[in-house]
């Protein structure tokens, strides 16, 4: 009895190992599962629609790319890997992009389970999506909630919605993901995000990326709410966010309802960090023909260039509204910063954009209603406005700081209004004061009018307040007077030290104590050639050696920058004994300049 028991046990425990190994046969089986989609010989089935309904969880659909596929919508409801580019059935020799088309009339492709706690993991590559037409979200690819999307090599192109996301939307707790060479490209939306629209969800763009020539309402490349977007594209061709068009409000990329932005050219696993992230040729009718934010929403932009985008009226490179933020610059540590080069190697740049309506008043850049903007260690040159208004505008209780900066070339028009390099504007009671810091700057070459010859104008009306802060400041240009007080509110100057300008009278007048004026000169900075567009510091400028460091604790603390725009130290402090050696004022430091040319010219 004993004996057959065991016997009993020995072929159930054979029995039991044996049925292992076909369930994990077949288990394997199952995640090696493929599906070939095509016409050709040893091809599953001719139809996407079929295999895509065939397909479970860990399923690859491997596409030909012998036909247009037009039977569109394509759902995806398991978490499938959607392949196309395939030359032949059985082969794995990749040749065309495979085409899906919804013929105007469908949407073309949808990730979607029925099941709202169902979270769904896909891989997109090698698909053409086109003519894509939906009254709803998403017109070439739709994404649900809670799915993650990786998208590589596709290209969307002529899709269009009536609502939001022209070729992609990004459903609430999704995450999409393009690597690769993607192009988003001639894509509408009649609300928001003529290229992607994300809401409550994460988008991330590797380098490789090009989303150009999309058109919305708001958000003509790009509309983000409440989601968060990370830029990592650009450089040469079309990548980046290019030619983008918006009716209302960011050409480029529009930003609301505490959206996270962040635009790195720096990061070395996902972008070149030879090259920088590019927002280019982009246009709203309205504001930010580069980009606009709102709302609380927050942008971070390293390594960035903004290019060339218009809009007809405020805010051509960027407008930072209603409790919104902003910060701008580089990563002096990558390739990419090239010290000491032409004014348009910077990979911190805003350039050549433009406010066009000669009728109302344009800028290139405005901050207000509570938000707050930091410009740091770049360069705002050759951006122009047709009429009257300015360059950089601060209102509405907007905090704005701009340090080590080149601002230069910059041209307004009509100065029989109000037209200035500079406009702020000052708070009324429920946003509180504005406030405006420039430190260690150079204002030079500015084209066009000024009215009443001046660059920097102050209002206020009655119950608003404006306070302006300048530190280490060259100004080169010649005839003009450096700021004036308008209003019947209060405009304050809280900080005048370490300026060479053409003249310091308009600064004693509106500094609030004289203790807070020091070491201001009228004289010609004696920039090395400004009309060549090479504004550093020759030889025996007066804002050379011109300041030392007043350490915190001081009456009234000045501690410059570590370096100047170049990336170069200003001076050597000494912390211990609130000391330093003179340093130079201005966007560059001199000493900076000439050890950086020795090393070429030794080396």
């Amino acid at each position: 009895m004993l004996q057959k028991k065991i016997h009993e046990v020995r072929v159930n425990l054979l029995t039991t190992f044996a049925l292992v190994l076909v369930m994990c046969a077949g288990l394997a089986q199952a995640e090696e599962h493929i599906i070939w989609v095509g016409g050709g010989s040893g091809c599953d089935t001719d139809s996407l629609s079929q295999a895509l309904s065939d397909a479970g969880n860990g399923d690859e659909v491997r596409v030909l790319n012998d036909r247009t596929y037009n039977d569109a919508p394509y759902t995806i409801s398991n978490s499938i890997r959607l392949l196309g580019g395939y030359d032949e059935c059985g082969s794995d020799t990749i040749g065309g992009n495979s085409d899906l088309r919804g013929n105007f009339n469908q949407r073309v492709l949808e990730v979607f389970n029925p099941n709202p706690s169902a979270s769904l993991d896909v891989e997109i590559a090698r698909i053409d999506v086109a003519q894509g037409s939906t009254s709803a979200s998403g017109a070439g690819l739709a994404i649900g909630s809670n799915h993650a999307v990786v998208l590589s090599d596709s290209q969307f192109v002529f899709n269009s919605s009536e609502s939001n996301g022209g070729a992609i939307r990004v459903g609430s707790g999704s995450t999409l993901e393009l690597t690769g060479e993607n192009e988003i490209v001639l894509n509408n939306a009649d609300e928001d995000g003529g290229g992607i629209a994300c809401l409550e969800s994460e988008v991330t763009i590797e380098h490789g990326t090009a989303i150009y020539n999309n058109g919305a309402e708001y958000g003509g490349g790009i509309h983000a709410d409440d989601c968060e977007v990370r830029l990592y594209s650009g450089g040469t061709g079309n990548l980046g966010v290019r030619n983008n068009t918006a009716d209302e409000r960011g050409g480029g990329i529009r930003a609301i309802n505490d959206a996270v932005l962040v635009l790195d050219g720096s990061d070395s696993d996902r972008s070149d960090p030879s090259l920088p992230v590019t927002i280019r040729g982009n246009g709203a009718d309205l504001f930010g023909g580069g980009i606009s934010l709102t709302d609380g929403a927050e942008a971070a932009l390293i390594n960035t260039v903004i290019e060339n985008n218009v809009t007809e009226a405020l805010a051509a490179a960027f407008d930072v509204g209603l409790r919104s933020s902003l910060t701008m610059e580089p990563d002096m540590d990558v390739s990419c910063q090239n010290p000491g080069a032409s004014n348009l190697s910077s990979c911190s740049i805003i350039h050549g954009n433009a406010a066009e309506d000669e009728g109302r008043g344009g800028y290139v850049v405005t901050g207000g209603f509570g938000s707050s903007t930091e410009i740091r260690q770049t360069k705002i040159l050759g951006n122009s406005v047709a009429g009257h208004g300015g360059i950089i505008q601060a209102q509405n209780g907007a905090n704005m700081l701009i340090e080590n900066a080149l601002i230069a070339d910059n041209e307004t028009g009509d100065s029989n209004l109000t037209t200035n390099v500079i406009r702020i504007s000052g708070g009324p009671p429920h946003t509180g004061i504005t406030e405006v810091v420039i430190r260690f700057s150079t204002l030079a070459n500015h084209q066009g009018g000024l009215s009443d010859d001046t660059l920097i104008d102050m209002f206020s009306g009655d119950d608003r307040e404006a306070r302006l802060g300048l530190e280490g400041l060259v100004i080169d240009q010649p005839g003009t007077t450096v700021v004036r007080d308008r209003g019947d509110g209060v405009n304050e100057l809280n900080r005048a030290a370490c300026i060479v300008a053409p003249e310091t009278d308009s600064m004693e007048a509106l500094a609030t104590s004289t203790a807070l004026v020091v070491q201001l000169l009228d004289q010609d900075p004696l920039l090395v050639d400004p009309q060549a567009g090479n504004y550093r510091l020759s030889a025996g400028s007066p804002a050379v050696d011109v300041c030392a460091m007043l350490p915190v604790g001081s009456p009234h603390p000045l501690i410059p920058p570590q370096t100047d725009l170049d990336g170069h130290n200003r001076g050597v402090a000494n912390s211990d004994e609130g000391e330093s050696t003179p340093f130079d004022v201005g966007a560059f430091e001199r000493l900076g300049e000439q050890v950086f040319q020795d090393r070429f010219e030794n080396g």
